[in-house]
């Protein structure tokens, strides 16, 4: 995978901080909001979105049948359970890194 820094290819992006949380209008649902260093590139939102990633964390799967995370400018949201937040972060984690190379 292209790496930062050579011309005409991808960076790589990392998270700013921690994620923020935000109660969602909707009962037990917490919405996740990470930021990003920079604005990705439309290759890499295609790359995070197509991620197929195997969660490899402990507890339930049942994160992964919502609706998807969203790229929008320099943040990544996500709505979740709040009970599932902690195994959402961590597949957050792990779709950066693919989406990265």
């Amino acid at each position: 995978m292209p790496r930062k820094g050579e011309a005409g290819t991808m960076a790589d992006l990392e998270i700013v901080g921690e994620p923020t949380e935000h109660d969602s209008p909707r009962a037990g649902k917490v919405v996740l909001t990470w930021t990003l260093a920079d604005a990705p590139d439309p290759e890499w939102v295609q790359s995070f979105d197509m991620t197929q990633v195997s969660y490899t964390g402990p507890g339930s799967l049942d994160f992964l049948n919502l609706a998807p995370p969203e790229v929008i400018g320099t943040s990544i949201r996500w709505t979740v359970p709040a009970h599932l937040k902690l195994h959402a972060r961590q597949y957050i984690d792990q779709r950066i890194n693919y989406a990265n190379g």
